[in-house]
Parts: C-alpha cells; sequence; structure tokens
C-alpha cells in the first residue's frame, strides 16, 4: 500500500501529524452547522449522513498530494526550512508510491 511504504521509515509524531492532515476532508465534509451559522458537531459514522469524500468519483489522493507540496512551496520561505524539507520529502514519496500502485 502506498501510505504504508511512504510513513515506513516516518516518525510517529510526523505520520500522526499526515494522517491528521488526510483525514481533514472528511472532518470538513462532515462539520454540521447550527441554523445561526455557528459549528454544531460532527455527523458520526452510524449517521445515514455521513460521508467520505476520500471514496467520491473523481477524488484523487494524487492531486491531493500535489495540491499539499504546492501549497508547500507557496509557504517554503515562511516556514522553518527542515519542516519544509521533510514535509515535501515525505508528501513526495507518497505522490510516488501512489503512481507506481496505479493510484490516480
Amino acid at each position: 500500500m502506498a501510505w504504508d511504504a511512504a510513513t515506513a521509515d516516518v516518525p510517529e509524531k510526523d505520520r500522526i501529524t499526515y494522517e491528521l492532515q488526510m483525514m481533514v476532508p472528511v472532518l470538513l465534509a462532515n462539520a454540521v452547522n447550527a441554523p445561526d451559522g455557528s459549528f454544531s458537531h460532527f455527523r458520526s459514522f452510524d449517521d445515514p449522513s455521513w460521508v467520505n469524500p476520500l471514496t467520491a468519483d473523481g477524488y484523487s489522493f494524487v492531486k491531493e498530494t500535489q495540491d499539499r507540496i504546492a501549497s508547500l512551496d507557496y509557504f517554503k520561505n515562511q516556514m522553518d526550512p527542515v519542516r519544509y524539507l521533510a514535509d515535501r520529502s515525505f508528501w513526495s514519496s507518497f505522490q510516488d508510491n501512489l503512481r507506481e500502485a496505479g493510484v490516480a
């Protein structure tokens, strides 16, 4: 699996951060606002309205990695250089592993 290959040598604290970053679309897709527009709650997995955008038609993990790399490059001069290199290396590795696995 591409994720396992990309995270094999990643320190646990960084792996957890990357996992959370990958789950942000799921969290945002399941956030529910109150009638006044304020945040109310997140839908639970057993809610019939719960959605997983990562499994939606047209979702691309490769595009997600491209977007993350583009964001890192954009903010490169505002980041700690060590963090930039580590994050860019991870997302590039994940992207390469996805492509090798034939994932779009």
